[in-house]
């Protein structure tokens, strides 16, 4: 399995070999849906809160007398079958949390980058250098590799303070350190770029 190595003006220098550590990966869709269902269900706040019989204000007096009213027997007026009453097995705040192996992540990190090698979904940058936090310069050297406007990852081994500025105002770019890189980002991606070195630190843990 090979990658095609490109410069910053968008020119092809080589093919470059993946390690055997990533090229022979074996994809599965299983491992792979469960660990985005728990990267999404980690994401959930749980804050939903709704406020019981208990918890709601008034309802100190009863509303009227037991008995010889015609009516049915009521001890307040917050009861859940009242306006403004509490609710009954209402949301509370909760965690939603799932916890997975960290060689479940890693298989399925590998698994994701392998699905964008063979979908020619990856681009290999030799380097990236941006002198100052200028956005156009980083559109332009996107546009010469040919990445138009989608989600695009875009994957460096320490994201330096100007890289950071100047991609900050591109829609859907999202510019990571390879440490921080998971499954859910790259299959989230339509194109995932890595500088090479970030790539050569990403193969040698895989």
């Amino acid at each position: 399995m090979n990658v095609t190595l490109y410069n910053s003006t968008g020119e092809k220098l080589e093919e470059k070999a993946v390690a055997s550590g990533l090229s022979d990966v074996k994809i599965s869709s299983v491992l792979l849906h469960e660990v985005v269902i728990a990267y999404l269900a980690n994401q959930r706040k749980g804050n939903a809160c709704a406020k019981t019989k208990a918890e709601v204000s008034g309802g100190g007096a009863k509303p009227w007398n037991q008995k010889h009213t015609g009516r049915a027997r009521a001890g307040s007026n917050r009861s859940p079958l009242f306006r403004k009453g509490g609710v009954v097995f209402g949301p509370k705040p909760r965690s939603y949390r799932q916890y997975l192996p960290k060689k479940k992540l890693q298989a399925a990190l590998g698994m994701a980058v392998k699905s964008k090698i063979e979908g020619n979904e990856l681009i290999l940058l030799k380097d990236l250098k941006i002198e100052d936090c200028k956005t156009k310069k980083l559109q332009q050297i996107l546009h010469k590799l040919n990445v138009k406007k989608e989600n695009v990852l875009l994957v460096v081994k320490e994201a330096e303070k100007n890289l950071r500025l100047a991609s900050r105002n591109i829609e859907n770019l999202e510019l990571i350190p390879v440490n921080f890189l998971n499954a859910y980002k790259v299959l989230w991606a339509r194109k995932v770029i890595f500088v090479e070195d970030a790539f050569n630190q990403f193969t040698n843990k895989n």
